[in-house]
């Protein structure tokens, strides 16, 4: 089975070089799109496109990812499976159609509750006390296709958006040996419709959220702290006299084990 991997941060990452390094039989890795270089990335680094160059394995830079381009590549590879992790582009169900059907996406978020974007602040944000990581079928909606694997995390009362990423990309890495395992036995993978219910969050869905008003409420400091607490990225914070003041959260756990 020929499989192209559209991927990037460092959970692509993990998943691409598992299969680069697998001794899986069935399974051959033909192509894969990622970052060209690590310019412009919060994650710093551009392995699957420097691995592909010196490899010889053919590459699509997710910046000229296209939809004929793409659709160039995936015919080029001669790709039975499509993989997506983290991609920042919908793929199109023409795509789709020239792997027929088989195509999969790893979705940090649970399905259909967390569409679309920042699902872990969003989680945070409403004091959710599970999250999951999800692995669906694609088809030409974004996050909307049958879901093929799912894996439940616990989210703690201190957790933060950047323990709960971390976490979450565990998770996601466990399902996507499942998908990878069942490909390679000739399994075809689960398929359970989701219901109607959930909703997509945009790419502009944070920016009016990381500012406290004031007068402060103290149990939303603690939540937004939390909720943000994403480094490099902007934290949340307080406007006083138009200017931000960057809250800084400190686990009194972690912080203790650190000293001892």
């Amino acid at each position: 089975m020929r499989i192209v991997i559209f991927a990037q941060k460092p959970i692509g990452e993990k998943c691409f070089d598992f299969l680069v390094g697998s001794e899986t039989k069935n399974i051959e890795l033909v192509g894969a799109c990622s970052n060209k270089d690590a310019l412009n990335t919060w994650w710093e680094t551009a392995n699957i496109s420097n691995y592909c160059s010196k490899n010889s394995i053919p590459f699509l830079a997710s910046e000229e990812a296209g939809e004929i381009n793409t659709q160039d590549f995936i015919s080029q590879c001669r790709a039975d499976v499509l993989i997506s992790i983290q991609h920042p582009k919908l793929i199109s169900k023409k795509t789709i159609d020239l792997v027929k059907g088989q195509a999969f996406n790893l979705h940090l978020a649970p399905l259909p509750e967390y569409k679309g974007y920042y699902g872990i602040n969003h989680a945070i944000l409403n004091e959710e006390k599970i999250y999951k990581s999800t692995i669906h079928w694609m088809n030409e909606k974004a996050d909307d296709g049958d879901i093929a694997y799912e894996s439940t995390i616990p989210i703690s009362k201190n957790e933060t958006a950047l323990s709960l990423y971390r976490k979450a990309e565990t998770a996601g890495f466990k399902i996507f040996l499942s998908l990878i395992n069942n490909l390679n036995d000739g399994i075809t993978p689960p398929s359970n419709p989701q219901n109607e219910s959930g909703y997509f969050y945009s790419n502009k869905s944070l920016s009016k959220l990381k500012n406290i008003n004031l007068p402060i409420d103290i149990k939303e400091v603690a939540i937004k702290a939390r909720a943000f607490h994403f480094p490099p990225f902007e934290p949340a914070y307080i406007l006083i006299n138009g200017i931000k003041i960057g809250l800084v959260y400190i686990d009194k756990f972690t912080e203790n084990n650190q000293r001892e």
